[in-house]
Parts: C-alpha cells; sequence; structure tokens
C-alpha cells in the first residue's frame, strides 16, 4: 500500500508530504481538513490552500515527520500559536514547558549552592585560577569556605536531579525565585513524571 502525498500551499508555499504524518496525532486540524470536515480550499494545481505563516509551518511540519524541534532562532510565542490552531496537543505542552523554563533548551536547571571546604587536602600541584570571595566580596583563601557561593551547573545530558545531593545548605534558582535551605524546591506539575 502506497502513503497518499498530499499538496499543501501554505501561505503562497508549497509544501509535500504524506497523509500518516499530518495525521499521526488526533484529533487535529488536519485530521479534520483531511476527512471532510473542514471545507478546504484549492489553489490552481490543486494543492490545499492554508491561510497561515509558511515558516511556522515548516518547524511544525518538520515536528511532524520526526518529533524533534529545534527552536534556534525562533518565537516561542508564535510558534505556540500556530501550534494551537494546528491542534497539536503535544507539541502546545511542549513549548508550554519551555516557556516555564524560560530556557530554549527546555530543561537545563541552574543549581546554585553553598559547598563546605574540602575533606582532603588538595593535591599540591592545584593552583586556582582566582581566588575565591566570601558573600561581602572580600578575599579569602583559594579553597571555599562554608559560606561561599559557588555556581554548578548540570550539564543538558544529565537529567538526574539526585545526583551529587549531600551538599548543605543547597539553594536552587528557578526563574529567579530562590528556595532557601529550609524550603524544598517544587518541580513544575509537566517536569515531575520526566525527573521521577
Amino acid at each position: 500500500m502506497t502513503e497518499q502525498i498530499v499538496n499543501l500551499n501554505v501561505g503562497g508555499h508549497r509544501f509535500a508530504t504524506s497523509r500518516q504524518t499530518l495525521t499521526w496525532i488526533p484529533d487535529t486540524f488536519f485530521t479534520s481538513l483531511l476527512s471532510g470536515r473542514i471545507p478546504t480550499v484549492h489553489d490552481e494545481t490543486n494543492a490545499i490552500f492554508i491561510d497561515r505563516d509558511p515558516e511556522m509551518f515548516r518547524i511544525i511540519l518538520n515536528y511532524l515527520r520526526t518529533k524533534q524541534i529545534d527552536l534556534s532562532g525562533v518565537s516561542l510565542v508564535n510558534l505556540k500559536h500556530e501550534a494551537q490552531y494546528y491542534g497539536l496537543g503535544p507539541l502546545v505542552k511542549r513549548l508550554t514547558l519551555c516557556e516555564e523554563l524560560d530556557e530554549c533548551a527546555c530543561g537545563d536547571v541552574l543549581f546554585n549552592a553553598y559547598l563546605p571546604p574540602p575533606a582532603l587536602p588538595l593535591n599540591e600541584g592545584y593552583s586556582s585560577p582566582s581566588p575565591s570571595f566570601t558573600r561581602n566580596n572580600q578575599k579569602s583563601s583559594n579553597s571555599p569556605g562554608p559560606h561561599d557561593a559557588v555556581s554548578v551547573p548540570i550539564p543538558s545530558q544529565s537529567r538526574n536531579l539526585t545526583e551529587h545531593t549531600a551538599m548543605p545548605a543547597v539553594e536552587v534558582v528557578l526563574n529567579g525565585s530562590a528556595f532557601k535551605a529550609s524550603q524544598q524546591p517544587r518541580l513544575l506539575p509537566s517536569m515531575e513524571a520526566k525527573f521521577q
């Protein structure tokens, strides 16, 4: 059985894709369009005309093809608006998460922690590239003290938030909101299942 090719004219730009690519997400604009529930307008080449932004549609079509999305150089607000128009629930949820995290990488989190001085002596050949500073910006020794602030980024490849949790007095900063050591940081509901 051969796949049916669908020719589209979106905002004056031509696209060709398979029916399966457009309809793998149920109950969307595309399933309604291709089932005849939405009236269609055809251009002079008999392609289905959709009066929407062709650049945003190109990104959405690539998402429908690969289930991946590249947000570099894209207006998140405009893309989410188009995804809502087309009724693409999984893409809307993903873009909403990106907005909540205010990160295009969709998940990178920066932890700020107060680290105690090392229990073991440092290697004698080790020298710090710059002296550390106390909370009052006064010079201190080259090794961090019990109250020196240290920023520790978690790499994008590691999503296990339980790694390296033996640090006292952890302060987590999400979207500019700091959680004190007495408070427990709370994951967004959309992230809880992802990190458990």
